[in-house]
């Protein structure tokens, strides 16, 4: 039902318009054969118009330790292949957003190799799998703006494939899962288990992460628990060292950004970089 509400987008498009679609995705594909319009495509099909190559992280050295700094991979259009870089930007789903971008510019008649250009300067909104530079010489993975299960295991996946000296995983309650929050914050705790070095939870419901990530493995001694992001925002102070990576990720209602704004270099920038900085968030 969803897709066919979605295709009659397709079906309103002038006949001299353009149709750009996600190869990857194929239902959403197969709406070309009904549009009957001009169709291009984007994505890591071996067909798509404008296709994704040879994706990987970009990694960079810091007192010796190595660290990821956004992500890059080759277009491929017209028999052309052009390098993209997103120096800005973790997580491989930013990709297919991305060659979107670039997809539609080109046929709108913009430089393609100008809107790589342009597409190179994006970041992403504060506290969506933000990059931002912390303490010591470590690196912050923002994704504070809200958490569910399914977000908070893309975000682990985000962890897992970067670059960090020691991967900290800071994780706050997941709010308004009804009957199934016992559970879920189960699951979770067993998925961080097997990819942080160190793991930090705020909330009373992160009790049942906790719960999780012990039965499968994960040392005590390295697991911290608090009521609150303030009480773990003064331990994250003296916890982070250089070259670490630090995922912090929970519901709007934890304010995890608090955590952020005590362990980031510059923390002058926090109402630019950091979610809910404006009065009524601060005065809550």
């Amino acid at each position: 039902k969803i897709i066919e509400e979605k295709s009659a987008l397709a079906f309103a498009l002038k006949k001299d318009g353009v149709l750009i679609l996600n190869h990857d995705d194929e239902k959403v594909y197969n709406v070309h054969n009904k549009a009957n319009r001009k169709t291009v495509s984007y994505g890591e099909n071996v067909n798509a118009t404008y296709k994704i190559m040879h994706p990987v992280y970009l990694n960079t050295t810091v007192d010796g330790e190595e660290i990821t700094r956004g992500i890059s991979f080759k277009l491929e259009n017209e028999g052309n292949t052009f390098p993209v870089m997103l120096p800005h930007i973790v997580g491989m789903n930013f990709m297919g957003s991305a060659l979107a971008a670039i997809a539609v510019a080109r046929e709108v008649g913009c430089d393609l190799l100008e809107s790589i250009k342009y597409i190179s300067e994006y970041k992403t909104p504060p506290g969506r799998l933000s990059l931002i530079e912390g303490i010591n010489n470590s690196m912050i993975i923002d994704d504070t703006y809200n958490s569910s299960p399914v977000a908070a295991e893309a975000a682990l996946l985000v962890l897992k494939e970067m670059k960090g000296r020691r991967k900290i995983a800071v994780l706050g309650d997941m709010l308004e899962l009804g009957r199934f929050t016992e559970e879920e914050h189960h699951i979770l705790g067993e998925k961080v288990s097997k990819i942080a070095d160190m793991l930090v939870l705020v909330g009373p419901r992160a009790k049942f992460i906790k719960e999780g990530a012990l039965e499968n493995g994960f040392k005590i001694k390295e697991l911290y628990s608090f009521d609150s992001s303030i009480t773990a925002a003064k331990f994250m102070e003296g916890a982070v060292e250089k070259g670490d990576l630090v995922l912090v990720k929970g519901s709007q209602g934890v304010r995890l950004e608090r955590i952020v704004g005590a362990i980031m270099a510059h923390p002058e920038l926090k109402g630019k970089l950091l979610c809910r900085q404006e009065r009524e968030w601060q005065n809550r």
